[in-house]
């Protein structure tokens, strides 16, 4: 049944948003309440996404070393531009950290992509120590490694967050 308001002697269906009492809206308390539990909603949340954002990054920054690794091995193997091919992992003090794709010796004319870690990853100073350098290079045809080497990374220096990249002498690279 249907409440109606008689004014002027016209029907009119009472609007859903007016009490009986003749207050409309919300109060204060309720609006506080409201305001109070989605507060609460984001401070739970974003830390969450933070974390999920600082794995993604060290997931696909992995990802991508390994294949500019395994790249670098490829082109000197098939002794593309007849040289070898080597990665540079470099821990600069006045840069972020970075890892380039080259050819022969690294330098500006040979390096071939450059790319930097994103800013919530670092790489373990026990491999690359702060202001110091790593090149990992392949010899043509057999595709041997210079050195064997693993290399760590770390979401915002929390050992418990990291991954490893190894090389071994043969040139075989994973993580």
């Amino acid at each position: 049944m249907k409440k109606f308001l008689y004014s002027n002697k016209k029907a009119m269906p009472r609007p859903a948003y007016r009490q009986a009492g003749g207050r409309q809206g919300m109060t204060i308390v309720e609006l506080l309440i409201v305001i109070a539990i989605i507060s609460i909603i984001t401070l739970i949340s974003l830390p969450t996404l933070f974390k999920r954002r600082s794995q993604n990054d060290l997931i696909n920054t992995t990802e991508q070393i390994v294949s500019i690794l395994r790249e670098a091995r490829t082109r000197s193997v098939s002794q593309s531009s007849s040289t070898n091919w080597g990665v540079r992992l470099g821990n600069p003090t006045t840069t972020s950290p970075f890892y380039a794709l080259y050819a022969r010796d690294y330098g500006s004319t040979t390096t071939i992509g450059y790319y930097k870690l994103p800013p919530t990853l670092v790489y373990a100073t026990s491999n690359i120590p702060s202001g110091s350098y790593l090149d990992i290079t392949f010899s043509q045809i057999s595709g041997d490694a210079s050195a064997s080497t693993s290399v760590t990374i770390y979401v915002g220096g929390n050992s418990l967050n990291s991954s490893t990249i190894s090389v071994a002498s043969s040139g075989a690279v994973s993580f």
